[in-house]
């Protein structure tokens, strides 16, 4: 009697391994882009709050005040240095950028549907206008989220943690 040896898999285990290494990857790809968009939004966040912190340096440097804008539907912000009469001053540094897309500004103000307006005033770098002013950024609805806010008289400018 000869004994026969099996060797290999069986097509059905040969499926079930794959089916198993496919539920895995699923799970690990899906946390890999959260992630991915994690980064991308601290980028984001921390640029924006840079941004911020350098204009309101410059009101104390060069004792103008700076305007904010930020276009809620570009994304586009500038800071520029104004005088008394509310015309931009030049030779003056600005600071300007843009969210690279797809992270958008979400407004918390109901009034600015278009545009937010702010600044600091020179030569003390203080938040001119309302008591504080809170910039959401992020995906869009029911996606993650962060805000930069600029608190208090000083305007000090605190990056806020990520949410969904």
């Amino acid at each position: 009697m000869k004994k026969r040896l099996n060797q290999g898999f069986t097509l059905l285990e040969l499926l079930v391994v794959i089916c198993v290494l496919g539920i895995i990857l699923a799970f690990g790809i899906g946390g890999i882009l959260r992630e991915q968009r994690v980064q991308q939004l601290r980028q984001v966040q921390t640029q924006l709050a840079t941004d911020i912190e350098r204009a309101r340096s410059l009101a104390r440097r060069y004792s103008y005040d700076y305007r904010g804008t930020m276009t809620i539907s570009t994304g586009v912000y500038v800071f520029e240095p104004i005088n008394f009469a509310g015309t931009v001053v030049t030779g003056v540094p600005t600071v300007s950028g843009k969210l690279t897309a797809p992270i958008k500004i979400m407004s918390t103000t109901p009034s600015a549907t278009t545009s937010l307006v702010f600044g600091y005033t020179g030569p003390f770098g203080r938040l001119s206008g309302a008591p504080s002013v809170s910039i959401q950024i992020g995906f869009g609805t029911g996606q993650l989220k962060t805000a930069v806010d600029m608190i208090g008289v000083t305007g000090q400018v605190i990056r806020r943690g990520i949410s969904e």
